[in-house]
C-alpha cells in the first residue's frame, strides 16, 4: 500500500481563504499590465479549492498563454507573481492536466526549478506538486524530460522547503504503479533520499523521504533490489 498523496498547496496556503482573496487583487493588478485594460474580467476565480477557470475557458486559455513568458520575465517580482499564479492555478483538479499538457509552460516551469531565487524555486516545486495530484499526470510528469533530474538535484538544495516539497513531488508521483520501478531505477534518486536521511535534522524530509521509498517499496520488483542499495 503507497502512502496518501499529499494535500495540494497554495500560496500561502497557511491563511487560504483570506490569502486567495487578496491574491486575487494582486493577480489583477498583474494582468492589467501583462494583458490590458480587459485583464479584471479574465483573473481566475480564488476559492478553497485553488482558482479555476473552467466557466470561462477561452479566458483561461488566454491567461496561460500570456503568463508563460512571465515566468521567465527578467523582472523578478513579476517571474514571482507568475510563478505562484500558475501554482494556485494547478490547485485546481479541473486545471491540472490542461496545465501539464501545456508543453512551453512546463518547460518554463523546469527551468525555474533550477533559478537563483529561492522563492521562484519553492513556488515551482509547489505548482508541480499540485500537478502531481492528478493521476492522469503521474505517468506523463515522470516520463517528462528533465524533470526528475532537476527534483533529485533539489533533493540536495539549501533551502529545506525546497527539500520538502521536492521530496513529496517525487512521493506523490511513486504512488502510481507504473512509476515505482523506474523512479527507483533512476540513477541518483534512492542515493539521495538516503542521504537526506543521513544528513538532515528536518523532521518532514526525514519523513517524507521515507514515505517515499516505503511507496517505492510497495513494488514488488523493487523490494530486493532496495534491500541491496548501499547504505539503506
Amino acid at each position: 500500500m503507497t502512502n496518501p498523496i499529499f494535500p495540494g498547496l497554495a500560496a500561502n496556503s497557511a491563511q487560504s481563504q483570506p490569502v486567495a482573496r487578496s491574491f486575487r487583487k494582486k493577480v489583477s493588478s498583474l494582468w492589467s499590465k501583462i494583458i490590458g485594460k480587459d485583464a479584471t474580467a479574465m483573473v481566475p476565480q480564488a476559492s478553497g479549492h485553488g482558482i479555476s477557470m473552467r466557466d470561462t475557458a477561452n479566458s483561461y486559455h488566454l491567461l496561460v498563454a500570456r503568463l508563460i513568458p512571465h515566468l521567465q520575465s527578467p523582472n523578478l517580482e513579476v517571474k514571482r507573481s507568475a510563478t505562484r499564479t500558475l501554482l494556485n492555478l494547478a490547485l485546481h483538479q479541473d486545471n491540472q492536466v490542461a496545465l501539464r499538457k501545456t508543453r512551453r509552460l512546463m518547460a518554463r516551469l523546469i527551468t525555474n526549478l533550477q533559478s537563483s531565487d529561492v522563492e521562484v524555486k519553492r513556488s515551482s516545486t509547489q505548482a508541480l506538486l499540485n500537478l502531481a495530484l492528478h493521476q492522469d499526470n503521474q505517468v506523463a510528469l515522470r516520463k517528462t524530460k528533465k524533470l526528475v533530474a532537476a527534483l533529485i538535484t533539489n533533493l540536495q538544495s539549501s533551502d529545506v522547503k525546497v527539500q520538502r516539497y521536492a521530496t513529496v513531488v517525487l512521493s506523490n508521483l511513486a504512488t502510481h504503479q507504473d512509476n515505482q520501478v523506474a523512479l527507483r531505477e533512476t540513477h541518483g534518486l534512492v542515493a539521495a533520499l538516503i542521504a537526506n536521511l543521513q544528513s538532515t535534522s528536518d523532521v518532514l524530509v526525514q519523513q517524507y523521504a521515507t514515505m517515499m521509498l516505503s511507496n517505492l517499496a510497495a513494488h514488488q520488483d523493487n523490494q530486493v533490489a532496495l534491500r541491496k542499495t548501499h547504505g539503506l
